[in-house]
């Protein structure tokens, strides 16, 4: 599964030089592990390893970590590359194992579902949830799983006193392996969220856990892990409310790489995004796109502008052209519109938008000039090359004759175009007779483009994110969030 448990069974099985398929599963917006792993096990569940006996059709399948570790060090280390000589050592390898899942992990399972669970609670009971997450938190998740880290804290530092860097005797053993993903992976990993929870800074805390973090960070298969992993990066989003960065987040889905969310909320009357976003990036636009690769030693780097962002993703992590085809001519007319969604069209709804809402920000003296003014600048220039664009792209679909704008299946195309499209137009039909002075019915005008929006509007991953996107803006409303604006 992606986001799971199972990173430490492969960087396992590459240690012992075993030969090894990975399937991969994706969660589902809740988390949730697809059905099609209770076909491989009764219980759903991730990591499961089958081991594939050669002239037999009678294969083990193996389920809980410390099991599969167990049975692959008892099987297959016969060199004790990972599993100690000494008996003494040999005891505590197997208290590691059982203790990694059975003591530790529950309380971070317990933190994260209670996490997840107050995020995804219907719009009327978030508040309600958060409080009982809370309190169940604070009252037993966090002072146990803070009781272990001290617990794992003192073991470390004694072993660093002794002078090893590991969990278990002098070597990297099975231990470290297993506790890579409650220690490293969980906690130092997300250092924001763990500082919240230890309430501090926990590489000032718990220093000698920060340094063994750091040397599994620099063991030789931890890259080759990276490498191994479909998702061998996470993409962070910040984005505003009502924005378009929508579509990097349907990008992101239909390829099927991890991503996290930050949002933001614009000032309710003048629409600007708050002054935090310029600590992120010098014009404070968004959304921009982080990309945290797997490999510890690649430094994240931030990419701004949709088409760019688009691009990016698309020659990175699309190599089986499922938004971006083979064919170069159809290349090409992607390429086309992801500079022309913002280059040419974004332009002129933004300017449409800017009109409607200076309206209503001006003082009230000002008011009528201001409606005289702007609506001499939308018809003279504006509605005209709006109407001109939109024609425009009806007629690229009549062209096409697909119901898409390039190929005969969904591309990147059709993603960069959600927005000034479906988002702005369609699916907001009053808003842009509003500000477009225009009262047809736009389905009749453009009925190419409506049903190609219908296609958008019932594309599951696409109601997917939508859904995620106002449930995270719903729960960020409820918390009341400081934000500071520019003064005007």
């Amino acid at each position: 599964l992606n986001k799971s448990r199972a990173q430490r069974v492969v960087w396992l099985l590459e240690e012992l030089k075993l030969p090894y398929e990975i399937k991969f599963y994706k969660r589902d917006a809740f988390y949730k592990a697809p059905k099609e792993l209770s076909n491989v096990h009764p219980l759903g569940k991730s990591p499961v390893i089958e081991i594939v006996k050669e002239g037999s059709s009678d294969n083990n399948v193996l389920a809980e970590s410390g099991h599969i570790f167990s049975y692959l060090l008892r099987h297959y280390d016969t060199e004790n590359h990972l599993s100690p000589t000494d008996p003494e050592e040999k005891e505590q390898l197997d208290y590691f194992l059982h203790y990694a899942e059975g003591s530790l992990e529950p309380y971070l399972v317990g933190i994260h579902v209670n996490d997840v669970g107050k995020k995804k609670a219907p719009f009327g009971t978030k508040f309600l949830m958060g409080m009982l997450t809370n309190g169940i938190n604070q009252g037993y998740y966090i002072p146990g799983l803070l009781g272990n880290i001290n617990f794992l804290e003192d073991i470390m530092k004694k072993q660093h006193e002794n002078g090893s860097k590991f969990f278990v005797g002098n070597k990297l053993s099975a231990a470290d392996i297993i506790l890579s993903f409650p220690i490293a992976a969980s906690l130092f990993a997300n250092k924001q969220q763990a500082d919240e929870i230890a309430q501090g800074d926990i590489f000032k805390k718990w220093p000698n856990l920060k340094e063994w973090c750091d040397d599994i960070n620099k063991e030789p298969f931890i890259a080759t892990l990276g490498i191994l992993r479909k998702n061998s990066c996470t993409n962070r989003i910040l984005r505003l409310d009502d924005s378009r960065a929508n579509r990097i987040l349907w990008a992101l889905e239909l390829l099927e790489l991890d991503y996290e969310v930050k949002v933001y909320l614009r000032h309710p009357q003048t629409w600007r995004g708050p002054l935090e976003l310029f600590k992120e990036h010098t014009l404070g636009k968004v959304p921009i796109l982080e990309i945290i690769f797997a490999d510890p030693a690649k430094e994240p780097i931030k990419l701004v502008e949709t088409g760019f962002m688009m691009q990016y993703l698309l020659r990175h992590y699309d190599p089986k052209h499922v938004l971006y085809p083979a064919d170069p001519v159809q290349q090409l007319e992607i390429d086309y519109y992801l500079h022309y969604a913002e280059g040419s069209l974004q332009h002129i709804q933004i300017a449409l938008l800017i009109n409607s809402v200076a309206t209503k920000v001006v003082p009230f003296g000002l008011k009528n000039l201001t409606k005289l003014i702007t609506k001499a600048l939308n018809n003279g220039y504006y509605i005209h090359e709006w109407r001109l664009n939109m024609q425009y792209l009806e007629d690229r679909l009549i062209q096409n004759g697909t119901g898409f704008f390039v190929g005969n299946t969904l591309t990147a195309a059709d993603v960069v175009l959600v927005f000034p499209v479906f988002e702005n137009v369609f699916d907001n039909e009053e808003g842009a007779k509003e500000i477009t002075h225009d009262k047809r019915d736009l389905k009749k005008l453009f009925p190419n483009l409506f049903k190609w929006c219908k296609l958008i509007k019932n594309n599951p991953s696409y109601i997917k994110i939508c859904l995620m996107m106002d449930e995270e803006v719903e729960d960020l409303i409820l918390r009341k969030p400081h934000f500071e604006y520019f003064k005007e």
